[in-house]
């Protein structure tokens, strides 16, 4: 017998051997009589060499051990080796006896040896028996009675989901081992994290063979074959693959989206390398009633289908599986729940999605039900805007062809042609398929349709303007819409024989109104030629509403002239103000392109100079001047163009000024917008003089008066120099310290803005010499914290110190802007930030500079003033939060409060903040030290966090899932029930049940957690909810076992489980309900009213029978 029938039989004789600790002579009995596998006991002991297989362990597991005993300095700990629990006097005796090490070994031995294989050192976790062995859960009935530790290339029996193979090759054994290995090694971070809501004593409760994989702390672990069996793998996997938890340990945080791809990828390698994708094992997992079984194929098949996989669905069909599955679709960034038909008709491979398509509806997939969109606005919307035939190339007159295969596909199995189709959410106009195509510009699949018994003349709903959001036309007025004369043709070539001429012709009055409102001219052109009045259309209009344009007004709000001498050739009556207004709008757009030619037909046609425009600059002349274009500037003054009280911001170049000055507009222009003239002169440094002209005409001790200043800076940023509000701030900005010398001895006031511009050219330049000369100047001190709070982020000691000792006022708000990343390239362009309303407030500098983890420089801070202490409280808060924890001792020492918040900005709104407690960071830290010294200095153990999601300490632990630490709260009063925040919050049990962390809802049940507590108002979940949504179904039998409310007043959390569970693509969840559960028609139609977060209404969660 080869090495392969060795390897089959391996984790069991392992599992014998080990495990069960039975002897050799036992093992040689049982493997004969029970596997039919005859050898003796001396080619047992030479495979068990060859397998580095032992009983006995080495001298370096002990020496590991040893050192990681000593790194825990004496806390409590538990040793496993090889899932099995070590007692405390054993470790002591083999350690002294094998973990000597002379001084010699220490020094030539590596600093941090390698986890060895099946070592797990950590802290002891509390016992969960009375619920864990109690509850009967799913997992454990369903491996119960497919017994995946016999894993399927050995099991033979008539009870095996996989037949054996005994003549499978040596070769594809190794392939497929390996292939295992590798899926192994992507879960390891889930290993590491010792599977997430079990402990040991919960682990033996679902499975006896199940190993402990608590505290594995290498990411690089590996927990192949060769340690446990690839039938405890098959275990490990099958059980977070049916409780829908993560196969990678990736945390919530990370995008969804990319998380779900790598876990469809991760869930389809291990079925094809533990040999589970096969007709036969779906046939019979869909054949049983365990909801554990449906779990995991409904989470396999939802990955094949996201990851077209089409070897693996048709194998799933085959067995039974149900193809209007509902899977989640990410479009966009927007998360969807879709049929598979929906799902393949938007693929962006044609090829794929026809061949996915074929598939289904093969199978009696049901295209006339629609989670999302109907299957045939989807294959419509997927083909995009149809290129002229002139235009395509060979790719894509492939991938027409597919498109019209899988349209034709679709439409033989649709039964409704004249659906109404929704294309821009709830409250948009809807069209029919044959709309939506001509919409598209789609002209063969409007043919298509039309041949398909698609009706030309239904009514199609679309936008016309604000004053008529919906309007009525049909197929022929969305082609002029859209201004596609060959759509156009078609209809109306196709549309002759369709009715009456009566009602052909209104349907081309309200195409003439839609293509004159978008600027179609030629369309216009078709429809005048079709022989449409436009006199007909405008009554048509006034007959809607009096208050409606004509479409010469429509046509000239576009400034589209030439549509309107179109329409007026065709007999509409000329609107002469509406004209003037629209050459007024043309003079400014051609003043402000530069464009002398046509400025000077438009003046030569009495176009006003003078009209005033919601802009910077805000005239033709100001356009003008701006440009420097001394020509138009003639021209305009010449056509009475005035300066007085005109947005001017800008003179480019003293040949502008001069120009100005001599046709007498200089002075007049100086007197409103001098200051910020001289401020875009200094910043646009083109040292010709201007800057000293304006100086010397006394323009920087000008008032300023030219408006809001908002405006003033996007000016700036367009021209692509700093943002400055003063000419000193800008000569700073440009280092030029000669003229801010200059300004500041002609009287420029010196602020906190000024400092700023300094202290950033001092931090991004590395000079502070800058910083000293402009001190210098200085007469007195002034509060600039943003100024402080910049050499802070930076870092700059010894320029904090400078600006501390010369009496900078480091009090009051900060605005932030952080350091550049490693190679990011600052210019001087970046100045100014501090002018920008969206840029980060911090309340002190206290508070920015426990976001670093310098001691030196927050010690300056605190002695530099009388800090109030809730800055200083605030401080300790920020210290916690960037894990600074080196900072905590200096800041309480300080006496910060251990019970001030800080608020953190909502990811919903800007307008909402959620607070951020000491007490709380510390527990999602993780740092246990830190929490034992909150509490010592007595942080409220049970204050919730106020805002949006606000969490006590206890709710964190819950929801991390840390025990440790958990255990420590309730210890020290925790109150495990704890109402949630009103927003957003849950309470311990139900952040633990919504995490499926099993282990943590078995000991907060133990503790006394309310299992039918109220969930959040809004965005709130129930336990019973929670576990449903993301499809944990052990966890739900728990929480259902002990307490949980379905009947009577607990109704209502029952119905919104169900439909929260299949909302979320978790129908085996909401079949698991519904067996003990129930269900009515009354369900039913509470199920249909049940809304929830953004839509539901505020106020308790529905609870209890509807009315």
């Amino acid at each position: 017998m080869d090495d392969s029938a060795w390897e089959a039989h391996r984790p069991e004789i392992e599992r014998l051997y080990l495990k069960e600790k039975i002897t050799l002579d036992e093992l040689v009995k049982i493997m004969c009589v029970e596997y039919k596998f005859k050898k003796t006991p001396n080619e047992y002991q030479s495979r068990f060499r060859k397998w580095n297989v032992r009983k006995r362990y080495g001298k370096q597991i002990w020496i590991y051990i040893d050192g990681q005993l000593k790194k825990r300095k004496g806390r409590e700990t538990d040793v496993f080796i090889d899932g099995e629990l070590q007692m405390p006097c054993r470790v002591r005796r083999e350690i002294g006896r094998q973990a000597f090490q002379s001084t010699i070994d220490r020094i030539h031995s590596a600093p941090s040896p390698d986890t060895p294989p099946g070592v797990v050192v950590c802290s002891p976790r509390p016992k969960t028996e009375s619920l864990a062995l109690t509850t009967k859960l799913p997992w454990k009935e369903f491996s119960c009675e497919y017994p995946f530790h016999l894993y399927p290339g050995q099991y033979s029996r008539s009870r095996a989901i996989v037949p054996s193979d005994s003549h499978s090759d040596s070769h594809h054994a190794e392939s497929r081992s390996e292939m295992l290995t590798g899926v192994t090694k992507s879960i390891s971070n889930h290993v590491k994290q010792g599977f997430p809501g079990l402990h040991r004593e919960l682990i033996r409760a679902l499975n006896s063979d199940l190993p402990d994989f608590i505290g594995l702390k290498k990411a690089n672990q590996d927990y192949t074959s060769s340690q446990a069996g690839e039938g405890q793998l098959l275990r490990m996997t099958m059980y977070l693959i049916s409780n829908k938890l993560s196969l990678n340990g990736q945390s919530e945080s990370l995008d969804r989206q990319k998380r779900i791809a790598e876990e469809d990828r991760l869930l389809l390698n291990f079925f094809e390398a533990s040999e589970l994708s096969r007709t036969h094992v779906f046939e019979r997992l869909l054949s049983t009633a365990q909801p554990s079984a449906y779990a995991i194929l409904e989470r396999l098949f939802q990955s094949a289908i996201r990851l077209h996989e089409l070897r693996t669905i048709e194998m799933m069909l085959q067995g039974g599986m149900n193809p209007d599955l509902p899977i989640i679709y990410f479009k966009f960034e927007n998360e969807l729940m879709v049929s598979p038909l929906e799902f393949a008709a938007d693929l962006e491979n044609r090829k794929v999605a026809l061949k996915i398509t074929r598939l289904l509806l093969s199978f009696q997939a049901n295209i006339n039900t629609f989670k999302w969109k109907p299957t045939l606005q989807i294959a419509l919307e997927a083909m995009g805007i149809d290129p002229e035939p002139s235009h395509r190339f060979p790719v894509e007159r492939s991938a027409e062809t597919e498109n019209l295969e899988l349209l034709r596909l679709v439409l033989q199995s649709t039964s409704h042609m004249e659906t109404r189709l929704r294309r821009f959410g709830k409250s948009g106009p809807t069209v029919t398929p044959l709309g939506l195509a001509v919409s598209l510009g789609q002209l063969r699949a409007a043919q298509l349709l039309i041949d398909h018994g698609a009706n030309i003349f239904a009514a199609q709903r679309t936008y016309l303007d604000s004053d008529c959001p919906i309007f009525q036309t049909d197929a022929l007025g969305l082609a002029a819409k859209e201004g596609n004369v060959a759509m156009m043709c078609m209809l109306l070539e196709a549309s002759v024989h369709g009715r009456g001429q009566s009602a052909l012709y209104y349907g081309l009055i309200e195409s003439l109104i839609l293509a004159v409102t978008f600027s179609q001219e030629a369309a216009v052109k078709i429809l005048l030629n079709a022989g449409v009045a436009v006199r007909d259309a405008d009554s048509f209009l006034m007959a809607r509403d009096p208050g409606q344009r004509t479409l010469v007004k429509r046509a000239l709000a576009q400034q589209n002239l030439d549509l309107y001498h179109t329409l007026t050739s065709a007999g509409a009556v000329p609107n002469w103000p509406a004209v003037r207004h629209c050459f007024s709008l043309q003079l400014f757009s051609a003043v402000k392109q530069d464009n002398l030619h046509d400025a000077i037909d438009l003046l030569s046609s009495k176009t006003s100079p003078n009209d005033i425009y919601d802009d910077l600059p805000d005239s033709a002349l100001g356009a003008a001047i701006a440009q420097g274009n001394c020509a138009l500037i003639k021209l305009l003054t010449i056509a009475g163009a005035t300066a007085e009280d005109l947005r001017i911001p800008c003179i480019p170049n003293m040949e502008t000024a001069s120009c100005l000055e001599a046709i007498g507009l200089l002075q007049t222009i100086l007197v409103n917008n001098g200051q910020i003239v001289l401020t875009c002169a200094i910043l646009r440094a083109q040292e010709d003089g201007l800057v000293e002209y304006l100086l010397s005409l006394g323009v920087d001790q000008q008032e300023m008066r030219l408006g809001p200043l908002t405006t003033f800076d996007h000016w700036l940023d367009n021209l692509k120099v700093p943002e400055c509000r003063t000419p000193l701030e800008a000569a700073l900005t440009r280092r030029n310290m000669v003229l801010a010398q200059t300004l500041i001895h002609r009287g420029a006031h010196v602020a906190e803005n000024e400092l700023n511009a300094i202290v950033w050219q001092a931090v991004t330049t590395d000079n502070d010499d800058i910083v000293w000369q402009l001190l210098d100047m200085f007469s007195t001190p002034f509060q600039a914290p943003t100024a402080v709070g910049m050499a802070v982020l930076w870092g700059r000691t010894e320029l904090v110190r400078a600006l501390l000792k010369f009496g900078i006022d480091p009090m009051g708000p900060v605005y932030i802007t952080d350091p550049p990343d490693e190679g990011e390239e600052i210019t001087n362009q970046n100045a100014g930030w501090w002018h920008l309303e969206a840029e980060e407030v911090a309340p002190s500098v206290l508070q920015v500079a426990a976001s670093k983890s310098d001691r030196s420089i927050l010690q300056l801070l605190l002695d530099s003033a009388n800090w109030l202490q809730e800055d200083k409280s605030r401080a300790l808060t920020a210290s916690i939060f960037w894990r600074n924890f080196d900072l905590v001792s200096d800041l309480l020492a300080a006496e910060a409060s251990v019970n001030q918040g800080i608020l953190e900005t909502s990811a919903l709104s800007d307008k909402v903040n959620t607070e951020m407690l000491p007490l709380q960071l510390a527990v999602n830290s993780g740092n246990i030290n830190i929490v034992k010294l909150l509490l010592q200095k007595g942080a409220r153990i049970n204050q919730i966090e106020a805002g949006v999601g606000g969490k006590t300490a206890l709710q964190i632990a819950a929801k991390n899932g840390n025990m440790e630490l958990l255990t420590l709260l309730l210890t020290s009063e925790a109150d495990v029930n704890h109402p949630p925040a009103t927003h957003m919050g849950a309470t311990a049990l139900q952040f633990a049940a919504i995490e499926g962390r099993l282990e943590i809802v078995c000991h907060l049940l133990d503790h006394g957690a309310d299992v039918n507590a109220p969930g959040s108002q809004t965005f709130g979940r129930t336990a019973l909810e929670g576990a449903a949504e993301r499809g944990h179904i052990d966890t739900l039998q728990v929480i259902l076992k002990n307490g949980a409310q379905i009947d009577g007043l607990g109704r209502g959390q029952f119905v919104r489980s169900v439909k929260l569970a299949e909302s979320n693509g978790h129908f085996a969840t909401a079949m698991f309900l519904k067996s003990p559960g129930g269900w009515t028609e009354a369900d039913r139609t509470r199920y249909d009213y049940e809304r929830f977060d953004e839509e539901e209404h505020l106020g308790p969660c529905l609870h209890g029978p509807m009315e």
